[in-house]
């Protein structure tokens, strides 16, 4: 969080306290902030506002932060899953830094490195994944021994050996655990074409009458008509 994100969080915080009817004094702001201090500023509003609308009395900071990150159980499973998905989209071939020194440390102690995590055979999965969860777990309580760093693949690592220091490859960043899935709205349906006006029935041409002259005595005189 940032100095000027200070005012913002206080504001949250106020709100919250304001509602579960707790006095809130300028110190316990600032202890507040120190706990918290390390969350962005929006992941803290949010945990603020689920507060408010999840608990039935004021929260401790540790409260808010797994409100925005989940329980311990929950992020080393959400951990599990990203290895697993980064083993199957990466492979062993590539650095990968997952942003999380617990991870590193963690596929440190279980395989050794990454090429080998990814040899994970179908059958060893579930022991695996029972080991990663609980080794993530003690990891997570000693953040202060953990060195940040990344996974080295086969090709960063071939080329360290040989000493080709100028090509080796870019590490790729994984992403953190997949948003829920939005609900995409329904696409809204074609626009109906305009009526087209029906042409109008074609009417027959009229028949042509013709009059034939009728001799009466000794001069011609137009008789009836007679239809061509």
């Amino acid at each position: 969080m940032r100095p000027d994100d200070v005012k913002a969080f206080a504001v949250e915080l106020g709100k919250t306290a304001e509602l579960f009817g707790e006095p809130l004094t300028e110190a316990r702001v600032l202890l507040y902030l120190e706990a918290l201090g390390d969350l962005d500023l929006e992941a803290a509003l949010a945990g603020f506002r689920r507060a408010r609308a999840e608990l039935k009395y004021f929260p401790k900071p540790a409260e808010v932060r797994e409100l925005v990150e989940g329980t311990k159980d929950d992020r080393a499973e959400c951990a599990w899953l990203r290895v697993l998905n980064a083993i199957r989209e990466h492979g062993p071939y590539a650095s990968l830094d997952f942003g999380d020194a617990v991870i590193h440390a963690v596929v440190a102690d279980v395989w050794g490195d990454w090429p080998s995590a990814c040899m994970l055979s179908e059958k060893d999965t579930p022991f695996r994944a029972r080991e990663f969860v609980k080794l993530y777990r003690l990891r997570a309580k000693q953040p202060g021994a953990l060195r940040a760093g990344h996974l080295v693949g086969l090709v960063e690592a071939d080329c360290r050996r040989r000493g080709f220091l100028a090509h080796l490859p870019a590490v790729r960043q994984v992403p953190g655990a997949p948003a829920p899935r939005q609900l995409e709205a329904p696409a809204a349906p074609p626009a109906a074409e305009p009526a087209r006006a029906l042409p109008e029935p074609e009417r027959p041409a009229p028949r042509r009458r013709h009059l034939r002259p009728v001799r009466r005595g000794d001069q011609l005189a137009l008789g009836h008509p007679e239809t061509a």
